[in-house]
């Protein structure tokens, strides 16, 4: 099952394990927001404490903003081998803004970080039904979920009638969304996207 809210114009997404005693949050909100968060949460009936894993799509401040918080909170906190280098850049951004001074910084020391193959592998071994892929349109450490009920999370990826004929990565992504034979996209800011 997959859950979500939204919050600034972002939508969080929470994916339950087969038998829900266990939450991967997708994406986790932006930096110093952690209550309304919580809050927000809370709404949806998640508890936090059945959090056990935190990724996210890609590394820019509106996905990835409480990713250090979620770490200080002792949550597993997951970051693709292919989102690595992207990290410093993210934060560089929210370090520039006077309304991020108590943003919580990305401990690297502390950071799990897996190859999307392993990781798909650890997602089977907890009872999750679904997989991790690249969908490196948007940005090159942009990651989707995949699961079993054919519902795929996208992140930023465009929707499939914005993609310009030209744009290799984006189509790409869309064909192998559409071969997977997905029946419905979950954007991290726009509306869900029936595909059948």
């Amino acid at each position: 099952m997959i859950y979500s809210f939204r919050y600034h114009h972002t939508n969080c997404f929470f994916i339950s394990n087969h038998n829900e005693t266990e939450y991967m949050a997708f994406d986790c909100g932006w930096p110093c927001t952690y209550h309304e968060y919580l809050k927000k949460t809370k709404e949806i009936g998640i508890s936090i404490d059945k959090v056990h894993y935190v990724i996210v799509s890609h590394f820019h401040l509106d996905h990835a903003g409480l990713f250090g918080q979620f770490q200080e909170e002792n949550v597993t906190c997951i970051a693709f081998d292919i989102q690595l280098p992207f990290i410093d850049t993210m934060e560089h951004t929210i370090k520039k803004n006077i309304e991020y001074m108590s943003y919580k910084q990305i401990n690297k020391n502390n950071l799990i970080t897996y190859t999307i193959y392993d990781f798909n592998t650890l997602l089977l071994k907890h009872g999750f039904q679904g997989h991790i892929e690249s969908l490196n349109a948007h940005s090159e450490d942009s990651i989707g979920y995949f699961s079993d009920e054919k519902v795929v999370l996208i992140g930023d990826l465009a929707p499939i009638n914005q993609v310009m004929h030209d744009d290799i990565n984006g189509n790409e992504n869309w064909e192998r969304i559409l071969a997977f034979g997905a029946t419905l996209a979950l954007p991290s800011h726009a509306e869900p996207i029936v595909l059948v």
